[in-house]
């Protein structure tokens, strides 16, 4: 979604996710939520998500399932460029 978009839209976007990622081999989808929030001159941005991954131990060498899961929010500043772009207030 464009910030422009975005900007327009006063509660923000939330998507949800549900889907294997490639980069990560896991037992079960990925699933979560993202949202984005245009706030002025700064993209504020809140994730969580959580699967489960096979993992191998080193010392034993067999294999075990575990859960993994983040919750992460940021806050990110459009800068100049964006101003002159019309995209921050």
């Amino acid at each position: 979604m464009p910030i422009q978009e975005l900007k327009l839209l006063a509660e923000g976007r939330r998507w949800r996710v549900d889907q294997h990622l490639p980069q990560l081999q896991s037992l079960t989808p990925v699933r979560g939520a993202l949202s984005a929030q245009h706030r002025g001159n700064v993209l504020e941005v809140q994730g969580e998500a959580h699967t489960i991954v096979t993992l191998c131990c080193d010392r034993c060498l067999q294999h075990f399932n575990h859960p993994l899961s983040f919750r992460t929010q940021e806050v990110l500043w459009l800068g100049e460029q964006a101003r002159e772009e019309g995209i921050s207030e």
